[in-house]
């Protein structure tokens, strides 16, 4: 899940065995229903807290606010 990042033993482990992709989206198209942390700190202060750290793990980037043929697209270039 998105809070592996806020534990630094879990860097070396994701790192072994293939590449780790960020995906970004907008966070008003993220759903919460659920996801009790995100209900309660509300998700803008989740991402500041963990945006250096999802982007410090990331190896690559890519977007996903769009239909799925578009994040696929966004995949294959950025693993290119």
């Amino acid at each position: 899940g998105g809070g592996c990042v806020t534990r630094e033993e879990n860097y070396d482990l994701l790192h072994q065995n293939g590449v780790i992709v960020r995906l970004t989206r907008s966070l008003d198209k993220l759903p919460l229903s659920g996801r009790p942390v995100s209900q309660a700190l509300g998700p803008e202060e989740i991402y500041r807290r963990r945006k250096p750290l999802y982007e410090r793990f990331a190896d690559v980037t890519a977007g996903n606010d769009g239909p799925i043929e578009e994040t696929v697209q966004n995949l294959l270039e950025v693993l290119a």
